[in-house]
């Protein structure tokens, strides 16, 4: 086991001395983190759904200089491209307007 999953607001929500022992513990046994924000893709209008990755976007930076952070990834929940609502172009249209910021986000901070 070299990496576990969690998310970014379990990580944000331990307290400093708790988040330090969680690092410690992480680089003794040589495991990182795969994290993933809560982004609710299709629950949020458009504006409110960037705020969101930006707000993410800012956890991510804080938890990755203190854990060691190796991924970083995103579901999109419980819609799926055989729904007839919202058609798969618009789930496209959708997706691709809020992961290329949050991409483009953690490329910025050297995250995968």
């Amino acid at each position: 086991l070299h990496s576990t999953d969690v998310s970014v607001e379990e990580c944000a929500s331990l307290d400093g001395a708790r988040r330090a022992r969680l690092a410690a513990a992480l680089r003794d046994h040589d495991v990182q983190l795969t994290v993933r924000p809560s982004l609710g893709f299709f629950d949020k209008d458009l504006a409110a759904l960037r705020t969101d990755v930006s707000a993410a976007l800012a956890s991510l930076e804080s938890l990755a200089q203190e854990l060691p952070v190796g991924l970083v990834t995103v579901g999109a929940g419980n819609v799926h491209r055989f729904l007839p609502e919202p058609c798969l172009d618009d789930q496209l249209d959708r997706l691709t307007a809020v992961l290329a910021p949050l991409a483009a986000g953690c490329r910025s901070l050297g995250l995968r």
